[in-house]
């Protein structure tokens, strides 16, 4: 004889809570992409901490308040990204801050303020005895005293027909007393301050070449 326990209980019939969660995954599983979307973002105006945003899209808010907050929502971003592409506009520009301290000084030196041409010198104060004693070392001439045409190339066409005539050397015999002095070579055929300084003034005075002194650098007087 088998006896069942009196604690628990048997239910027959038709289990109705599981058949209407059936039913509910079952209307879920055929509802529209648009719906589940349109869910999502119901769900997240109303979740969302971007400050007016559902107060745009809040049904207790009448139409004119949900216009104000859009207007507001709308100039709000506006002004960021507006803000946002000046900045990136400016860090493209590289900028570069320079800060200057002016300090009045009551008793200045003369400054050392150096002037040199990039023409070492002027073809117009060369002579027959400059070219045949240093036109070597100057890429005119070969070390036979003919002309380089590749140096003869590159001067202007108005100083070629003196030179050249300069260059010839073919009935030529130098001076036995010359004697190749290159610091007063550079400075007679070097250009002259005199004739490049237009104006110099110094704390009010007037100043001339004859306050300038002449130094020679890789540039050649200065």
């Amino acid at each position: 004889m088998v006896q069942a326990s009196t604690s628990e209980s048997i239910v027959l019939g038709p289990h109705k809570p599981n058949e209407a969660q059936e039913t509910d995954l079952h209307r879920s599983e055929l509802r529209s992409p648009e719906s589940k979307l349109k869910e999502i973002t119901v769900s997240f105006v109303r979740r969302t901490k971007i400050h007016g945003l559902k107060f745009i899209f809040c049904p207790t808010k009448s139409r004119p308040q949900q216009i104000i907050w859009s207007l507001a929502f709308c100039l709000c971003i506006s002004l960021l990204c507006t803000w946002s592409w000046n900045r990136i506009l400016y860090l493209s520009s590289y900028p570069a801050i320079t800060k200057i301290y002016m300090v009045w000084a009551h008793n200045m030196s003369f400054p050392a303020v150096t002037f040199c041409n990039k023409n070492v010198f002027r073809v117009s104060t060369l002579t027959k005895e400059d070219l045949y004693h240093s036109g070597y070392w100057m890429d005119l001439l070969y070390s036979n005293h003919t002309v380089i045409k590749r140096s003869m190339s590159i001067l202007k066409d108005s100083h070629k027909p003196a030179l050249l005539s300069l260059l010839d050397f073919q009935n030529y015999t130098p001076p036995s007393d010359y004697r190749v002095n290159t610091t007063e070579m550079m400075g007679r055929l070097g250009h002259q301050l005199e004739d490049m300084l237009l104006e110099c003034r110094f704390r009010g005075d007037g100043c001339t070449h004859k306050n300038f002194s002449t130094i020679y650098t890789r540039y050649g007087k200065c």
